[in-house]
């Protein structure tokens, strides 16, 4: 085991140097899609696929350039901006919520934990994926999960403002947290 742990440490000393130097290195290839969960849209919105080039709200010319590799394939949900979308699932579900990093009011604002009390039982109220994705002439997007149950449910953020819903994972599954780094050239 010995030979693997120093292994693990080279590469972190590496990455540290590599963050301290200001060169950052994303080595995607071991990086797995997350699962998909079966969703069907039943209002307010329609649902696509998180690729390059695909458009990713209603009434906008906003497309993916570039995202993560564990979200290209997932089931984006396109709604009009800041409007909610209507889904039923079989299994408790976590929407994967992408929000602008902005600071104008026309982008939704994340769920704090200062601030939201109920924001912790909803989802997280911190990125599970930061730098998720580079979507044409919008700010950087850091993606949040909001867990809903079985059955019919209604995707709603706390804050008003646009923001992108770029999949659906089981809410089982455990997304590793990290930096995608697509922002960070």
């Amino acid at each position: 085991m010995l030979p693997t742990y120093e292994k693990e440490l080279a590469d972190f000393q590496t990455r540290v140097a590599n963050l301290k130097s200001g060169k950052v290195t994303n080595d995607d290839s071991a990086v797995k899609p997350l699962p998909k969960a079966k969703v069907q849209v039943t209002g307010g919105g329609e649902t696509f696929k998180i690729a390059p080039g695909a458009s990713v709200l209603a009434g906008q010319d906003a497309k993916i350039v570039e995202a993560a590799p564990e979200l290209v394939g997932q089931t984006g949900i396109r709604v009009t901006a800041g409007a909610t979308a209507d889904i039923e699932t079989a299994e408790p579900v976590q929407v994967l919520i992408g929000y602008f990093r902005s600071d104008d009011a026309k982008y939704a604002k994340p769920p704090q934990s200062e601030t939201d009390a109920m924001a912790a039982e909803r989802g997280s109220t911190e990125p599970v994926i930061r730098n998720a994705a580079v979507i044409s002439g919008l700010p950087p997007v850091d993606v949040f999960t909001q867990y809903y149950p079985a059955g019919k449910s209604k995707i709603e953020v706390r804050n008003p403002g646009t923001y992108v819903i770029l999949g659906v994972v089981p809410q089982s599954f455990n997304i590793p947290k990290r930096d995608a780094g697509k922002w960070a050239k």
